[in-house]
């Protein structure tokens, strides 16, 4: 199975969370969320996403993407 474009499409602040409920070291939350937001351009960028049914129309922002050639996006 070709899951096409996957690390582009992680969401940081989903992982984020999910890394928070297994792992409860301070130091370590630190280092991966280090590695998480320090993605490049070309994949940590923001991808606007819309509600139905809002009547301001605002995007919120969710920032996505892990390098896949960085090492550390295996173990993520």
């Amino acid at each position: 199975m070709d899951v096409e474009q996957y690390f582009p499409s992680i969401d940081h602040d989903i992982l984020k969370a999910k890394l928070r409920r297994y792992l409860k070291d301070r130091y370590v939350l630190a280092l991966l969320d280090n590695l998480i937001d320090t993605a490049p351009a070309e994949t940590g960028r923001p991808d606007a996403v819309y509600f139905p049914g809002d009547a301001l129309l605002a995007p919120l922002e969710r920032t996505t993407g892990l390098p896949i050639g960085n090492l550390t996006s295996q173990f993520l």
